[in-house]
């Protein structure tokens, strides 16, 4: 099944590759129906796929087809409709472990698998009896950047250095276009997320944005405070210093939460005398954490990676 719900199957006898969409609407995806002669690449609806097996789908619509008799899993590219193989030579043995995939040897590969999460793709190799595994890199997703508050009825512009990605926002306190545009509606905070795609699954990126019944002057004062927290070490794997800014005096109050905006900690100081805090992350989960800080009227924001 895809994200658009559509479902995918193999047509074993009638060597094709078949798709059902969500009205219910059978189509033939791969295969010409020929089950002679040998297998064949090329526009994936006239090539030759003989007795297709398990297949599976990538998190961009990939189609990997294990081929028992031919000894080999192909892959139907989702933006181009091009069948090729994917692992094996199509020589039934045992070997290339370590070299390309389609240099590998495989037996009667029977079931494929991917990984959704950066592991690549497994393959069931029966007569070798052995699970091999082509690895997968996800995408680095990279860093959003820009204001993280917003005022009710204004916008700010957000990016990421990297391309070819899709915004999404968690709450209703806020929207944000394709490009980028944050829009605050009410007061509150939304998780902004940046994800990017690629065959090994989906990789993503978080910024806490708070929206704030305020102006923009008040706003761009606070982003050009060039004066900062700073977190070490970062990344952790469980003890984080937090050094608060020199301008920093009076009560303090620190939240940290992870990316769905679960709030892990809270802190609050009377008076800000000692500059220096210490954390201790062990207990949590690794990932990614916000740090927030308030004193007064100046908010900071910052990011450390719990290992």
């Amino acid at each position: 099944i895809d994200t658009a719900g559509n479902v995918y199957f193999s047509d074993y006898g009638n060597f094709r590759i078949r798709k059902i969409n969500t009205s219910g609407i059978i189509s033939t995806i791969g295969g010409n129906g020929s089950g002679s002669g040998s297998e064949t690449n090329g526009v994936a609806a006239t090539a030759t796929i003989m007795f297709p097996e398990c297949i599976a789908l990538d998190a961009v619509g990939n189609i990997y087809i294990a081929n028992s008799l031919g000894s080999q899993v192909r892959i139907i590219d989702a933006a181009t409709g091009i069948i090729n193989v994917f692992a094996g030579t199509g020589s039934p043995a045992f070997g290339g472990d370590g070299d390309l995939a389609t240099l590998a040897q495989l037996d009667a590969p029977w079931a494929v698998c991917v990984s959704h999460t950066g592991h690549g793709v497994f393959i069931a190799d029966e007569n070798n009896q052995r699970i091999r595994n082509v690895n997968c890199t996800l995408a680095n997703p990279g860093t959003i950047l820009g204001a993280d508050t917003v005022c009710i009825g204004s916008a700010i512009t957000i990016s990421d250095a990297v391309s070819g990605g899709a915004w999404s926002i968690s709450n209703a306190n806020a929207t944000i276009s394709p490009s980028g545009t944050v829009t605050g509606v009410a007061g509150g905070w939304d998780s902004v997320y940046y994800s990017v795609y690629n065959a090994c699954g989906i990789s993503q990126t978080a910024l806490i944005e708070y929206v704030k019944n305020c102006s923009p002057t008040e706003v761009s004062a606070l982003s050009a405070n060039a004066s900062k927290p700073s977190v070490y070490p970062n990344p952790t794997t469980g003890s984080l210093t937090l050094e608060l800014p020199t301008v920093v005096s009076g009560n303090v109050s620190i939240t940290i939460t992870n990316l769905l905006g679960d709030v892990v900690e809270t802190r609050n100081i009377g008076a800000a005398v000692d500059k220096q805090l210490f954390f201790d992350l062990s207990h949590l989960a690794g990932g990614t954490y916000l740090i927030k800080v308030v004193n007064g009227n100046n908010i900071y924001h910052e990011k450390v990676v719990k290992w």
